[in-house]
């Protein structure tokens, strides 16, 4: 491996990941990878959708040694209906003054399956405790989404759990980004509205890495669906998965199992339909309680990043972040930690 810490940030910035293989920030210090899965079962419909996660769920063997993580979404709450009663099923609450509380609609899922249901609270001194050592296992900057699954891992595995299943990935390969998928993109107009931030405005060196978007360029037209289920989906499993290694559980994706295997109806994303086949499994399923509203994993960044002062390092433009939005702040600032860290 090649250490280039512009390469890695300028990376991390765009993808929340070191896309290139070859590249660390630091030698010796090995980023952890997600490779895809092969002999994903191909899906053609809602039926076969609903037939293939059940099989993926059928092939755990003992359900006392595992868990749910439940959401207020549709994704998490399709694998309820397919669990045992009894099952174990946790949800995150942020503590935090006008944090997303999604807890009261996980609760109505719970109820409904008769899943024996557990709210663990985050906090602040949550993330501050646990993303030191998340950073070192992962070996490069972490999502802000995983000091909260790190704790919940933790409190599952104490209680006996060996596996936590997500409803991870149903956005991804089902056509729930529908933002990203909203309309047509030239190359270079998508590369400035999909990076996360722009490396070359953070960092002294920064850089636009061009190739993961090239490879998705076709006829004059981004291709983001494709992109999505390439470096997304490459990047967003590993998250899940360094927190629940971390801890001590498997991390269990069902929808990772499959693939749809026709092309994504765009016309049905754009006019509103979003995750189509991923809806019509949950309506079967949920007769009459409608389409709940989406939410992103709730993370009280708005509230834990309001004080943040932009980039301190000698790397970075000084000041860089503090007027950017709670995810991108979170981004400069997770950096400089994990750099700080490679420092000791």
């Amino acid at each position: 491996m090649t250490e280039d810490v512009n390469y890695c940030a300028s990376s991390f910035f765009q993808f929340r990941m070191i896309e290139n293989e070859d590249k660390t920030f630091k030698n010796g210090v090995a980023p952890r990878r997600f490779n895809i899965p092969a002999n994903r079962t191909p899906v053609h419909n809602s039926e076969e959708l609903e037939f293939a996660l059940r099989k993926a769920l059928g092939d755990i063997r003992d359900f006392s040694k595992c868990a749910l993580m439940l959401s207020s979404g549709i994704d998490s709450a399709i694998l309820a209906k397919m669990l045992p009663r009894g099952t174990k099923a946790y949800t995150l609450r942020c503590v935090a003054e006008g944090a997303v509380d999604e807890t009261a609609q996980a609760a109505a899922y719970a109820a409904e399956c008769g899943l024996d249901h557990e709210i663990i609270n985050i906090s602040w001194e949550d993330y501050q405790k646990y993303t030191p050592e998340l950073l070192i296992h992962m070996g490069q900057p972490i999502h802000s989404i995983e000091p909260q699954l790190y704790k919940a891992a933790l409190i599952a595995r104490k209680a006996g759990y060996e596996k936590l299943i997500f409803g991870e990935t149903a956005d991804i390969i089902y056509g729930g980004h529908s933002i990203q998928l909203c309309r047509e993109f030239q190359l270079d107009e998508y590369i400035e509205y999909h990076n996360f931030v722009d490396p070359t405005k953070a960092l002294k060196n920064g850089v636009i890495i061009r190739e993961p978007y090239e490879r998705h360029y076709k006829d004059g037209r981004m291709d983001v669906y494709g992109f999505l289920n390439d470096i997304h989906l490459r990047q967003s499993p590993n998250s899940y998965i360094n927190s629940c290694s971390l801890a001590g559980v498997d991390f269990v994706a069902p929808y990772l199992t499959t693939k749809l295997d026709i092309p994504l109806d765009l016309d049905r994303i754009r006019s509103g339909e979003n995750k189509y086949l991923v809806r019509e499994v949950f309506s079967k399923l949920y007769p009459g309680w409608g389409q709940p509203k989406k939410l992103p994993l709730p993370r009280a960044l708005e509230q834990w990043m309001r004080d943040y002062q932009g980039a301190t390092r000698p790397e970075f433009n000084l000041g860089y972040g503090k007027d950017l939005t709670p995810d991108q702040k979170w981004y400069i600032y997770i950096t400089e930690m994990f750099m700080d860290l490679l420092d000791r």
